[in-house]
């Protein structure tokens, strides 16, 4: 953690052991938080926030259905399967299956 913190910027975590405590205080970015916060990830330049959304979903849950993206994000299956099929275009994810089957899994952990 120590370790982690430094690499950000940020100061080392303070220890403390009072009696059968042991406190541990993380001293956070401040003001530049929010800055922070608002910085896209390089593999999001050029995404629409919709297919943004899409990877972080495919990261936390290994695949997803164009249906099921529609549904995520109250979208039409005509722009559902544009926003997927950029994103496999891109080399962002890879396309798996074919017709109702058809899922969509991140590019680097297709193999």
């Amino acid at each position: 953690m120590a370790l982690a913190m430094e690499g950000h910027g940020l100061p080392r975590p303070w220890f403390e052991e009072v009696g059968s405590e042991f406190r541990v205080k993380l001293m956070g970015p401040g003001e530049r938080f929010m800055e922070e916060v608002t910085v896209r990830p390089a593999w999001a330049k050029g995404l629409n926030e919709r297919q943004v959304e899409a990877v972080l979903y495919v990261g936390e849950h290994e695949r997803i259905s164009r249906g099921e993206y529609a549904k995520l994000l109250g979208l039409s299956s005509r722009t559902a399967a544009r926003d997927l099929s950029d994103l496999v275009g891109r080399g962002i994810l890879d396309l798996r299956g074919a017709g109702r089957g058809a899922y969509y899994v991140l590019k680097s952990r297709s193999v």
